[in-house]
């Protein structure tokens, strides 16, 4: 199963406790690297905004139409890399340009992080918003398999570690798979299914 969790701490373990989670970070993402290292702590973007008093409107706030037509100043500095598909997806659709093959896979995974944004809002405004929250993966073989399609082509630099839980703003569990579903073949009522139950 895949969580995806606003959090105030995730910590490295103390033990190999098979109840700790799998997260996986970009070793290209300096602030996130430094502060792991530093802290031996991570945050959701969430959690940060509000630690720093961030003035800046966190993604699962800001308008719909405003992700639609994303621009630099609506882009908060400690981004998430689900935030980044929304705004790269504001930048492909300005080119004036047919798109190559790998920019329209691009823009359809930002469709699809606005679309689910906005059935998050719709079904369970509650839910972590997949913009600001961080993943975590059950500790085991499909949770390694899971974080790695997750992030494969996505991070330049993968690494996959355990993390523990301190502290939770929202937790919501789901089957993974339901995404590669909705990427393929969009059904009416999975976001909803998977919003108000928590699983598909």
């Amino acid at each position: 199963m895949t969580g995806a969790v606003n959090t105030s701490i995730l910590e490295a373990p103390k033990s190999s406790d098979m109840s700790n989670y799998l997260h996986c970070i970009d070793l290209c993402d300096k602030l996130k690297c430094l502060n792991l290292c530093s802290t031996g702590t991570l945050s959701s973007l969430l959690t940060v905004q509000l630690f720093i008093d961030d003035k800046k409107p966190n993604p699962m706030h800001v308008d719909i139409e405003k992700l639609r037509n994303c621009r630099d100043e609506d882009i908060n500095g400690l981004s998430s890399s689900r935030m980044l598909f929304v705004f790269q997806r504001s930048i492909l659709k300005t080119y004036k340009r047919p798109l190559t093959e790998d920019e329209e896979k691009q823009v359809l995974k930002g469709d699809l992080e606005i679309e689910f944004e906005r059935a998050r809002r719709l079904y369970n405004h509650a839910a972590p918003s997949r913009l600001s929250c961080l993943y975590l993966v059950d500790n085991d073989t499909p949770g390694w398999d899971s974080l790695g399609n997750m992030f494969r082509g996505v991070f330049k630099y993968p690494m996959i570690f355990e993390v523990s839980i301190l502290n939770q703003l929202e937790l919501m569990r789901f089957d993974h798979n339901w995404v590669g579903l909705y990427y393929q073949d969009p059904p009416g009522k999975i976001l909803e299914e998977l919003l108000v139950r928590g699983d598909v």
